[in-house]
């Protein structure tokens, strides 16, 4: 949803300058999408910074917080934009390109979309980072069936259940996820030391 409203509001902007009888009329438009954008640009990333908390994935949580200073940085700069907006008597559009409030107006405008487009940037990073993370969690987890092998000296190990045994270790007669099975083994195999008496366990 952040990321699509990003994208969405530069592209609304460009078309409603481009669409619009007047410059007055766009600058409305955007106006009113940026009214609406700030409780995207600050929500999304405060909640979604706080979802992170609990991964405490490093990326995804600096570049969140990075994002929203710059959706408050953001916001500050249009209260500002629709102050002179509201002060000014003629539309900015009509006024002489030298009036210092048409340059400082101008200059706040493009800071603005400067930070819109570090917001779109911040969240496309998050989005292309999380399913890197999580393609990492499904290679590492471990799926397969396992079974407890001991050898002659009363040593435990564990052993994929699909392949034949390694020589000298035999089944013990159970079987399931890895984590399952070293479990089992913590119980059964409390004496370290092995058995040199030649017997089983």
């Amino acid at each position: 949803m952040w990321l699509g409203s990003a994208v969405f509001l530069m592209l609304a902007a460009s078309a409603a300058f481009r669409s619009s009888p007047n410059a007055t009329v766009a600058a409305d438009v955007v106006g009113a999408m940026l009214a609406r954008w700030h409780y995207i640009a600050l929500g999304a990333p405060l909640a979604l910074f706080a979802l992170e908390l609990r991964h405490a994935r490093k990326l995804v949580l600096i570049v969140v917080f990075i994002a929203i200073i710059i959706a408050a940085a953001q916001s500050l700069a249009d209260l500002r934009i629709r102050a002179i907006r509201r002060q000014s008597i003629t539309p900015i559009s009509e006024l002489d390109r030298s009036d210092p409030l048409r340059k400082r107006f101008g200059a706040l405008h493009g800071v603005s979309m400067m930070l819109l487009l570090l917001q779109t940037i911040a969240a496309v990073t998050v989005v292309a980072a999380k399913p890197r993370e999580g393609e990492r969690r499904v290679m590492t987890e471990d799926t397969a069936i396992y079974k407890i092998v001991v050898n002659h000296e009363g040593q435990y190990s564990i052993w994929p259940a699909d392949r034949e045994n390694a020589p000298g270790w035999n089944d013990y007669g159970f079987s399931g996820p890895k984590e399952e099975c070293l479990a089992r083994i913590e119980e059964i195999w409390t004496d370290m030391r092995p058995n040199t008496s030649g017997g089983g366990p």
